[in-house]
């Protein structure tokens, strides 16, 4: 009986351990990030005129926050899409940065860049008048 109380208080603690290490956070929620963190590399990884490589994905909450270097902002644009169309993402937080191909030096280039935050589209129907 003391072996069996013992099992519990231990399991018991070891559950407030790791909820505590997760900021409060439930274990569903760091699996949906887990999830999206993955499946977002795995898309950009996918796409031949993305390098994945030289971009930081971090997932809080299913919003992504993508940081790195593009050589423009059709390229920027088009890994806002790619990871706006995932399944789970709630915002997409765009902080890369645009560095022209032939850029001496990277410093001379970046500048601190206004945080955009996108969201997907909400499809909305609109009610038909006809009858």
């Amino acid at each position: 009986m003391k072996q069996l109380c013992f099992i519990v208080m231990v399991l018991f603690l070891g559950c407030i351990i790791i909820s505590g290490c997760t900021g409060g956070r439930t274990v569903g929620q760091t699996i949906d990030d887990t999830w999206i963190l993955s499946k977002v590399k795995s898309k950009l990884s996918a796409t031949s005129a993305v390098y994945a490589i030289d971009i930081n994905v971090d997932v809080f909450d299913s919003e992504v926050t993508l940081r790195g270097i593009v050589e423009n902002e059709d390229e920027a644009k088009r890994i806002e899409d790619i990871v706006l169309n995932i399944k789970g993402v709630s915002a997409v937080h765009n902080k890369l940065t645009i560095v022209p191909e032939g850029a001496e030096e990277k410093e001379e280039v970046e500048e601190e860049k206004e945080e955009k935050v996108t969201k997907p589209k909400k499809k909305t129907t609109t009610p038909s008048t006809d009858l």
